[in-house]
């Protein structure tokens, strides 16, 4: 996984999928988080306008030309509709947030050749802050980190 973990954080560009206004939403503090990095990040969310000021698109496919690299942070539902509506061709990279898959969802993102991370939060690997840091340092301690980092993808 660490050639697909590597290319996302060398990416410019982020989409994520299920940007929330709720602040206590994962989205919402994955966006504001990877914005606060430097990353451009296309936040798409069903119900919401905008965020910090910055439009949201709707769904996955107002990202195609924007960037080929896309976190999911939805309910596992959504998420199997939003990897089933991907363009393969357009977007390479998917990160499945802990709690947003199952095995069948990851069997649906491996068939249409997209390249996928799952099982950890991509805040442990992009020089994180505050709580992420600190759970960074402890999935280190434990081996967690390097078991997921140089974990073959499936």
């Amino acid at each position: 996984m660490k050639s697909i973990i590597d290319a996302f954080l060398q990416s410019e560009k982020i989409g994520i999928v299920g940007v929330s206004s709720n602040k206590q939403k994962f989205g919402n503090a994955l966006y504001k988080e990877l914005s606060s990095k430097g990353y451009d990040v296309y936040p798409v969310g069903r119900n919401i306008k905008s965020i910090n000021g910055k439009d949201c698109f709707e769904d996955v496919s107002s990202l195609y030309g924007l960037t080929d690299s896309v976190i999911i942070a939805a309910k596992k539902p959504d998420t199997a509709d939003i990897i089933e509506s991907i363009d393969a061709s357009k977007i390479k990279r998917v990160w499945l947030i802990k709690d947003s898959y199952t095995d069948e969802i990851l069997n649906a993102a491996r068939k249409k050749n997209l390249d996928v991370v799952h099982g950890a939060c991509p805040l442990m690997f992009c020089e994180p802050g505050g709580f992420h840091k600190v759970h960074r340092f402890f999935s280190k301690l434990f081996g967690n980190y390097n078991k997921i980092y140089t974990a073959e993808a499936k």
